[in-house]
């Protein structure tokens, strides 16, 4: 028992370790104040936005509130206890995923703990910083491993279970627009259903065996229609949202102007070796120990893997799919060896029950909600906070442009009474306004034609961007604010 009790706080402290570095990209993604602003403003109005509300570029046009659920919810927490609630969200969530959920599930179906923990510590360390981001994002990383969980569980014969995917994906369409992976890997299973069936009924003996193929071919066709049958209701269930059918146009809209999305660009893999290496791991333990994986497990992560290579967003899907195949094929590559008897074995187990123990989620929960506590919230450079405080001391006349990055913040400043020239939803801009946007702070060229198009009088600029440079050699522009990062331009009197 003491043995137990020790496993159970030296591995708490390893995960305390392992998220301590978490709260200094909890925001890196600036995505977080707008989502913040949209839930406040459907907690007041108890209605969804119809158009955009916060800029001034694109006021009055269509938008698409897809992510309103995980809105409501985090404009809930940030009213309970400021930005450490949303902080203690995004580190209690991913650690009770990735060090309790996930590795007790591995381990109760006798992986080994040698394995499943180095692995684990492996696959989210190289996964940070786009891992730990509180966004939506957040809620598919867990809904995605629960349906992983289910299928695995109900192949290859589906059981009443299965069916808990319907009210799975009622949820996941409301927080955010990749519930379709849930279909799609549905699809997937459904297909393997089908091929299995059709396998059964090539290697059955025909005359000899006529019997016993009726009742295999009955036993594999109530497969096959259980899958398509959940399948159609998940379809169906995906419905149940503020937009309908519509959901899907928008869906295929985005991704024709998935280009315009920095985290659907393919990974920078000179600049991500743990992942890469996490990855060629992953491959090489599903090649070995292939013939013992479900096809359609191991067909699902290939295909993560494909989309990872030309979209980083689901290069983070393929990690939480892969890591339980992963851990899996590796113990069992390695049974030979991990079940030798000596110190090695002794301390598996000890692990192993350090993880089955009733309070190890307790302890691994305290332990990261202590880190994240204690731990000041950080916001990065690309986050105006002293420039937003001279804005708010000496309001500029006229519209204001701005970075995205800069304006998702000032959604939030100033609770969208400040309109923003545009912010981190591409979707709302569109393709040619980004590509516009983006040409103008990466070399200024077409900066005049765009301030006198939207009538600018200042701009909120970031110093590292050409755009900025162009703006202090102009005769036109004076910087009456200036700080590490930002600097606030306006136009001079003509």
């Amino acid at each position: 028992m003491t043995v137990r009790i020790v496993a159970v706080g030296a591995l708490a402290l390893l995960w305390a370790f392992v998220s301590w570095d978490w709260p200094k990209f909890l925001f890196l993604q600036s995505d977080t104040f707008w989502l913040i602003e949209t839930g406040r403003y459907i907690l007041e109005h108890h209605a969804l936005p119809a158009h955009d509300i916060f800029s001034f570029t694109r006021q009055g046009s269509v938008w698409i509130v897809y992510q309103w659920l995980f809105e409501v919810v985090l404009a809930g927490l940030f009213a309970i206890g400021g930005w450490l609630s949303v902080s203690l969200l995004a580190t209690l969530v991913l650690s009770w995923l990735f060090f309790v959920e996930i590795d007790r599930c591995l381990l109760s179906a006798k992986a080994n703990a040698l394995v499943v923990i180095p692995v684990t510590v492996w696959a989210v360390v190289a996964s940070v910083p786009d891992l730990v981001a509180v966004r939506p994002q957040l809620v598919t990383f867990v809904l995605l491993w629960f349906t992983h969980k289910l299928l695995s569980r109900n192949w290859p014969s589906p059981g009443r279970t299965l069916w808990l995917l319907v009210p799975i994906v009622i949820v996941w369409v409301n927080v955010h627009i990749s519930f379709v992976i849930q279909l799609a890997v549905l699809t997937i299973y459904w297909l393997a259903a089908g091929g299995a069936r059709l396998r059964r009924r090539m290697l059955q003996s025909a005359a000899d065996k006529r019997e016993d193929r009726a009742v295999v071919s009955r036993t594999a066709d109530s497969d096959v229609w259980i899958f398509l049958a959940v399948l159609v209701a998940c379809a169906v269930a995906s419905l149940v949202n503020p937009y309908g059918t519509e959901i899907y146009q928008f869906i295929g809209q985005s991704w024709q102007d998935q280009n315009i999305t920095p985290e659907l660009h393919p990974v920078d893999w000179g600049k991500n070796l743990p992942l890469l290496g996490y990855v060629v791991l992953a491959c090489i333990s599903m090649a070995l120990s292939a013939r013992n994986l479900a096809v359609p497990r191991l067909v699902t992560a290939l295909l993560f893997l494909v989309a990872g290579l030309a979209g980083a967003r689901f290069i983070l899907y393929f990690v939480v799919w892969s890591l339980p195949l992963t851990c899996e094929a590796l113990s069992r590559v390695g049974s030979t060896f991990w079940e030798r008897e000596g110190a090695g074995r002794v301390v598996g187990e000890s692990l192993r029950a350090a993880v089955i123990e009733p309070a190890y989620p307790l302890a691994v929960l305290f332990a990261v909600g202590c880190v994240t506590a204690v731990r000041p919230t950080f916001f990065p450079g690309a986050i105006p906070v002293a420039a937003a405080n001279e804005l708010e001391k000496h309001r500029r006349q006229g519209p204001l442009f701005c970075s995205e990055h800069a304006g998702s913040y000032l959604i939030f400043r100033f609770r969208g009474e400040l309109p923003v020239f545009i912010d981190t939803r591409a979707d709302v801009y569109g393709r040619e306004f980004c590509q516009q946007f983006r040409e103008a702070m990466l070399t200024g060229q077409n900066w005049t034609e765009i301030a006198d198009r939207f009538h600018v009088q200042a701009a909120l600029v970031p110093l590292r961007y050409q755009l900025a440079k162009h703006l202090e050699q102009s005769g036109q522009w004076s910087a009456t604010y200036r700080d590490e990062n930002y600097a606030i331009f306006e136009r001079r009197s003509r």
